[in-house]
């Protein structure tokens, strides 16, 4: 009993941590690639530039 106890807690922990870090992840990510892709093509081109 104590064994399947321990699981039990073990494993319902694991699933709290799990729920809330994977939902923030898949929330954050697709804005931050957005914004991330956004901005690259303005650097890419003033570092061109800067080099030219």
């Amino acid at each position: 009993d104590a064994a399947i106890a321990d699981t039990a807690i073990a494993t319902s922990g694991i699933d709290d941590d799990t729920t809330p870090i994977d939902s923030q992840p898949h929330e954050t990510v697709p804005p931050r690639k957005s914004t991330r892709g956004n901005p690259p093509p303005p650097l890419t081109q003033d570092t061109v530039n800067c080099i030219i």
